[in-house]
């Protein structure tokens, strides 16, 4: 009897205990559809402005011509020694004839001026051991400092001819005036007075210590007197 009841109350417990059992549901993958997608807009390219560096090389590549063009068709003479871009020309050009200057031109930092003389065209880049720069305005400070329109050397007397000559030859000699000499040396680097047997020496220096050239010359009374190399 007893192992009769005691089977019951196994039965019995045995089927509470699957009915407490929560019922294994299989977990099906979400399907994508149109909805569900993602769509990521493309977003425009952004271009970097553009450096300062950049921009510098831009304003100088439009400088390679300049827009002045007040130079161009004037005619007259260099006052002093002018520097060409090939030194062969140095030989065919006269100082005392008229140029007519028919360009201006920059490339890099070289500013050169093209001129005509003889129908030959001549490309000087420089006056008085100086090379041309141009300014903001676009204006060559030197070449309005050397031009002139008339070339003012004394012409009366036989003497006088035969020194007009050997100015225009680029010579230079004892006695020979300053103003003369200044057109075919050029411009001092350095300028002093020195007062030497009761007379006062107006003393001219050309060229450098760094390139051991100096070179001193002395003038009385405005003519060269005496010099050395």
């Amino acid at each position: 009897m007893e192992v009769r009841y005691l089977a019951l109350a196994l039965v019995f417990l045995s089927g509470c205990t699957t009915a407490l059992k929560t019922p294994e549901i299989a977990v099906q993958p979400a399907e994508i559809t149109p909805e569900n997608k993602v769509y990521i807009e493309p977003q425009p390219v952004v271009e970097k402005a553009p450096t300062k560096k950049t921009k510098l090389k831009a304003k100088n590549a439009s400088q390679n011509t300049p827009q002045n063009h007040n130079y161009v068709g004037m005619q007259g003479f260099l006052t002093r020694p002018p520097m060409f871009a090939d030194s062969n020309q140095e030989k065919s050009f006269q100082r005392c004839l008229p140029i007519e200057i028919t360009g201006l031109y920059q490339s890099g930092k070289t500013i050169s001026i093209h001129a005509k003389q003889n129908g030959q065209t001549f490309s000087i880049v420089g006056i008085n051991r100086k090379a041309f720069t141009l300014t903001e305005q676009n204006k060559v400070l030197l070449l309005e400092q050397y031009f002139a329109k008339e070339l003012i050397l004394s012409s009366v007397g036989r003497k006088i001819a035969s020194e007009q000559e050997r100015v225009c030859a680029g010579q230079t000699w004892k006695s020979m005036q300053r103003e003369q000499f200044q057109f075919v040396i050029g411009d001092p680097e350095y300028r002093q007075q020195t007062q030497f047997a009761g007379s006062e020496y107006d003393v001219w220096t050309y060229g450098s210590v760094r390139q051991s050239n100096l070179r001193y010359y002395y003038f009385l009374s405005d003519r060269l007197v005496s010099w050395t190399k």
